[in-house]
């Protein structure tokens, strides 16, 4: 149990445990795996969490955001899978917050703010486009809330349709809503359906 005397976003600091597909720390990799058998267990989402949903080391970075006390309040990673041309990757894939830091006002942006950036950092040069998607007929409007609140919002472009980013399915869950920022060429100009199509699509 966190200690409730605490701020739970005091000392932060982020682990990377996946670099272009290779584990890079063992201790909090299996720590990782052992968090996400009780998230199977205890969150309505939990087979999101399931290694095989995971596929940790298919991603180019997986990172954990950890208190000072060692524990895993976030995780994220960059993600591409052969999903998507060379050199796109979906970020804040499979992104997690701890409940302790649910309720907390900014904690829709921790993994962005502390992992992201540190990310991108180590990984900047393998990426020609970033983006975020959001499931649901009403996900733009998240993504267009997370939007205001970067720094380079003006850089990020919100599809005006459904974006097929899960290939190997073709169920609405399969099709969302996606935030996209151009960081070097080519561009990545995807497909999109709009909503009536998506909303013919089987849930």
């Amino acid at each position: 149990m966190y200690n409730s005397s605490k701020d739970p976003l005091e000392n932060l600091r982020v682990v990377n445990i996946v670099h272009k597909g290779e584990i890079t720390h063992t201790g909090f990799y299996d720590q990782l795996l052992t968090l996400c058998e009780a998230i199977q267990k205890e969150d309505k989402k939990g087979i999101n969490y399931s290694p095989d949903s995971l596929r940790l080391v298919e991603h180019l970075s997986f990172d954990l955001l950890l208190d000072e006390d060692e524990r895993i309040l976030s995780f994220c990673g960059l993600f591409n899978g052969g999903r998507y041309p060379p050199g796109v990757y979906r970020a804040l894939n499979r992104t997690w917050f701890h409940p302790s830091v649910r309720n907390s006002g900014p904690f829709s942006f921790l993994a962005s703010n502390y992992i992201l950036p540190q990310q991108l950092e180590q990984c900047g040069t393998e990426i020609s486009t970033l983006f975020i998607s959001r499931e649901g007929r009403f996900g733009h409007h998240f993504l267009e809330f997370w939007k205001r609140h970067q720094a380079d919002h003006t850089n990020w472009t919100l599809s005006s349709g459904f974006v097929h980013v899960a290939p190997e399915g073709s169920t609405q869950s399969c099709y969302q809503r996606i935030l996209k920022k151009q960081i070097r060429p080519p561009a990545w100009l995807p497909e999109s359906i709009d909503l009536d199509t998506w909303q013919a699509l089987e849930k």
